[in-house]
């Protein structure tokens, strides 16, 4: 059976959301062709050149949200 492994599927690897069964194949197929080696070798390189970043909202926000979902509430209930 002849399988279609895409970008996506690489993209989805290194981010570690593929299941075993399919990371396993992914990575058999990686060590049996050379152009998909290759074409791994530069995305994994593009992924580790992003920044590392982790978007948190300030105390502030979360304070202003939680206000608002209580006054919200208290309005809506007759």
């Amino acid at each position: 059976m002849k399988h279609n492994y895409t970008s996506n599927l690489i993209i989805k690897y290194l981010y570690g959301e593929l299941s075993i069964l399919k990371k396993l194949e992914l990575e058999f197929h990686i060590g049996d062709n050379q152009k998909a080696r290759e074409e791994f070798r530069v995305m994994k390189r593009g992924v580790k050149s992003l920044p590392k970043i982790s978007f948190y909202p300030s105390e502030g926000v979360i304070s202003r949200i939680l206000r608002y979902s209580q006054e919200s509430a208290i309005n809506t209930s007759y």
